[in-house]
């Protein structure tokens, strides 16, 4: 049977975009399996997927986060505090060491596992950088898959992590501009050096990039993101690309949810909050949110995270807390989402038809947002310094954005992301 081979993180927030791909692929007769961390492992074979061993970096993310995880990240999350500035100037930092970590036993063990599977397609996240080294440099023909916003892959003549997209609330000093971009293109350019040196490693016969962090297939590369958002940037790409618009997984409301929804003043809009594992530590910023919705007139689903609800009490009796939702399945009972921005909630809230108001934090996020506000699919607030006033009038704007997000859900659902991705696959390698 032939066998199709996705390398991904083990993050949740990178496999979960790939689970109805792989669905997908199975129902058109193909076995599929995962290469990824061991966190990962139970989910992949819960799936009824293929699991093998393929270690990315020293941390992964299992959708919660434990307190080695926490303690880990505690610095990234005070960047975050400090502003978008110190945010993104720490997630440069850090690129050449978290992007490239263990490079050559990743890049051996990625040949090994293509020997031992022989997949008749291969699709890697975008960020498995050394992997992707591996099937470059080996000449593989491969899939690249960008799980996070599109900007996360650099156009010709772009900087990997300079924020060419923000949001009106941001105001970007010139000096904080070109110190950034100064930083960003240092790390692109010793990230670069590293990289050509271990394509050279692996394949001394084989050409340098330019651009390391805009390693990508050369065959085929798929956005999880609608086309009409970002299409401007396909000509910019030096590589066949495609928008499959959003892959959303399936998941099921319990029982306390259906009766929630029921019963529950169905006659108020329905606000879903969540700021994911990362960010939900910021319980100053999510008190301020409940200041700002308590006395409006919607009822909310306030996935808490990390943070103890009684943190911020009090709150409504109509709401639902819970430290976190199963999001695809509410989401289509939803009026708007309030999230940090992440690609995941922001495509699958699209493809349900649901405006988003986005609070970015760092990475792809403020692009994510930015286009959000461009073409009025929600509105955008910044978490560390926005009123509890400025967040309730973005509330607002979100929720009268309802009727051209819900257009746009039904191209998004019309299109079929993953099976859209399973015909281009065998269209590129003539696997019909």
């Amino acid at each position: 049977m032939r066998k199709v081979l996705f390398i991904t993180p083990d993050y949740v927030s990178h496999f979960n975009p790939l689970i109805p791909m792989g669905h997908a692929f199975a129902r058109a007769g193909y076995t599929v399996a995962v290469a990824t961390g061991a966190a990962l492992r139970r989910s992949v074979e819960s799936l009824g997927f293929e699991h093998t061993e393929l270690v990315l970096g020293e941390e992964s993310n299992t959708g919660l986060i434990s307190n080695k995880r926490r303690a880990a990240i505690r610095q990234s999350l005070n960047a975050t505090r400090a502003g978008w500035y110190a945010a993104l100037a720490d997630q440069a930092a850090g690129r050449v060491g978290a992007f490239l970590w263990n490079s050559d036993q990743v890049a051996a063990r990625t040949r090994l596992i293509i020997e031992q599977h022989r997949p008749v397609c291969v699709v890697a996240v975008q960020l498995t950088f050394a992997a992707t080294a591996a099937l470059l440099a080996l000449d593989i023909p491969f899939v690249t898959f960008v799980t996070g916003h599109p900007s996360q892959l650099p156009a010709v003549g772009e900087i990997y992590g300079f924020p060419y997209l923000m949001p009106s609330v941001f105001c970007p000093t010139l000096s904080e501009l070109s110190r950034l971009l100064d930083l960003c293109e240092s790390v692109q350019d010793t990230f670069t050096s590293a990289f050509n040196s271990l394509l050279h490693r692996i394949n001394p016969r084989v050409q340098p990039l330019p651009n390391g962090l805009a390693a990508a297939s050369r065959h085929l590369v798929i956005f999880n993101y609608p086309s009409g958002l970002m299409s401007e940037r396909v000509f910019d790409l030096p590589m066949l690309v495609a928008f499959i618009a959003a892959s959303v997984r399936d998941d099921i409301l319990d029982p306390e949810l259906e009766r929630w929804f029921s019963q529950t003043r169905p006659d108020l809009p329905t606000v879903y909050f969540t700021f994911g594992s990362y960010f939900s530590v910021h319980t100053d910023i999510l008190c301020r949110i409940v200041d700002a919705l308590r006395r409006e007139p919607v009822r909310i689903l306030f996935a808490t995270g990390l943070t103890e609800a009684d943190n911020l009490l009090p709150l409504p009796d109509h709401w639902l807390v819970r430290r976190y939702f199963p999001q695809v399945a509410l989401l289509s009972h939803c009026d708007l989402v309030i999230c940090h921005g992440g690609n995941n909630t922001v495509t699958e809230a699209f493809a349900a038809g649901v405006p988003v108001v986005a609070a970015p934090f760092a990475s792809d996020q403020f692009g994510s947002a930015a286009s959000i506000e461009d073409h009025a699919l929600g509105a955008v607030f910044g978490p560390n310094h926005s009123s509890v006033e400025s967040i309730r009038t973005a509330v607002r704007e979100g929720l009268a954005a309802r009727s051209r997000v819900t257009a746009l859900g039904a191209r998004v659902r019309a299109l079929n992301g993953p099976g859209l991705a399973v015909r281009l696959c065998e269209e590129v390698f003539g696997l019909r």
